[in-house]
């Protein structure tokens, strides 16, 4: 039988140094099982559940091995290795859905024609289950293909006029919305294009939690204790899509 996974999609998140964008991209990954990150500025090796890995041949190793859960942080030593890292978390991501985050695209890649992998990756990632984060800091510098097919565009301060202009054009709303941001504030445009506001905020220290109380039984044939009921609800969830067949690459390849 063919396996079956959930759809994956593509995350654009962008803003200025200070606009709280690695803040969102941290909150966003803390239910995910398995990640895989373009970490050029080695900001995920010390999070807690990242491995820091920055040798190209352990990583490849370690993925192999990862068939559950995991989270790598890869510190590279050449952006020129970007192309090869995208081939790399899309032979991972066929083999289980994964996300992949890609740190300061616009170092590694242009508004032109996107990298071979990187572009496999975006294109096709989706197909597989990946969940993909694109960040930057400087959209017009960077690839438009994750733009142009991101399920979600989250846009935080940006201080370039030029930047602010392409993602406007892409949320489709006037500029001088995104010229009124200030730092921590964010616009988000989602996967059915609606288009909402923000502002990043930092939580104090909750109070330590008191004794719980006891869980009580739910009363004979209501619907939390009725089986029948909860086995009708799951069966009636409709099934994901089947990953498609033919890989571009794996692990072995790379």
């Amino acid at each position: 039988m063919t396996a079956r996974r959930p759809d994956g999609r593509i995350v654009y998140v962008c803003g200025s140094t200070g606009s709280g964008k690695s803040e969102y991209v941290r909150r966003q990954l803390a239910g995910a099982r398995r990640v895989l990150v373009w970490d050029i500025d080695d900001e995920y090796g010390h999070l807690p559940g990242f491995v820091r890995v920055a040798d190209p041949a352990d990583l490849v190793a370690r993925l192999r091995r990862l068939t559950g859960p995991g989270r790598l942080a890869f510190v590279a030593d050449d952006l020129r290795r970007f192309d090869w890292f995208s081939r790399v978390a899309f032979a991972w991501g066929q083999l289980a859905p994964c996300v992949a985050v890609a740190e300061e695209i616009a170092d590694v890649t242009h508004p032109g024609k996107a990298p071979p992998g990187w572009g496999v990756l975006v294109r096709r990632g989706r197909k597989y289950g990946i969940v993909t984060y694109a960040v930057t800091q400087r959209p017009a510098e960077a690839d438009k293909t994750a733009l142009g097919n991101a399920a979600v565009i989250h846009v935080g301060w940006l201080a370039d006029a030029a930047d602010r202009a392409t993602v406007a054009r892409k949320l489709g709303v006037p500029v001088a919305r995104l010229d009124a941001l200030a730092p921590l504030d964010w616009l988000e445009r989602d996967a059915a294009g609606r288009v909402t506001a923000g502002r990043l905020t930092f939580r104090t220290a909750a109070p330590a939690p008191g004794p719980k109380a006891p869980r009580r039984r739910p009363p004979p044939g209501s619907r939390a204790s009725d089986p029948d009921r909860r086995a009708a609800a799951a069966a009636s969830k409709p099934a994901p899509k089947p990953a498609p067949a033919a890989p571009a690459w794996t692990l072995d390849d790379l």
